[in-house]
């Protein structure tokens, strides 16, 4: 396979459960490995291949919370905000202890992140994060949350899971 072949192949498991979660960023794949990816002209791809899950965004992520817009900023390893669309930003929390920020979500009255060590849940707009689920063990890395209506969606390095219970507790897809 081609660099520039690999380098266009983007496939993500957070509304097909049968779909590989994979996809590549400057001819690094990122996703959870041995899966068919299929290409923006059709082609398929199966490889087995070592993914660095760290690298997983390749921008911070941003939500809209209230009148605020929240980020992490990876370069920090923070949530910072800005309340002037994102003009400035004002660091809000940096606790190493959460590990790694790779994601966020509103949900509910929540703001939800993803990082290295699990889901971890804020009620007071990224101030500060409680566990939620940090049981790595079982449903592996969180890598991203979506909001499906009904039910949370966890894209995870072991797979697409789904929570009925606000991110208590998972079932694979």
């Amino acid at each position: 396979m081609s660099t520039l072949f690999l380098t266009r192949i983007f496939c993500m498991t957070l509304f097909f459960s049968s779909a590989a979660s994979c996809f590549f960023i400057n001819g690094t794949e990122v996703g959870n490995g041995a899966e068919t990816c299929v290409a923006d002209d059709g082609r398929e791809g199966k490889e087995k291949r070592n993914v660095n899950h760290k690298q997983h965004h390749a921008m911070p992520q941003i939500v809209n919370l209230g009148r605020e817009l929240v980020r992490i900023n990876p370069a920090k390893n923070c949530i910072e905000y800005s309340q002037n669309g994102g003009r400035s930003w004002v660091m809000r929390c940096s606790n190493s202890s959460y590990g790694t920020f790779r994601d966020l979500l509103v949900y509910g009255r929540e703001l939800l992140a993803c990082t290295s060590k699990g889901l971890y849940v804020s009620t007071n707009d990224g101030r500060s994060f409680a566990p939620r689920c940090t049981n790595t063990s079982s449903y592996g890395d969180f890598l991203n949350l979506q909001d499906a209506g009904t039910e949370l969606l966890a894209n995870t390095s072991k797979g697409l899971y789904y929570s009925r219970n606000e991110g208590r507790s998972w079932v694979r897809r």
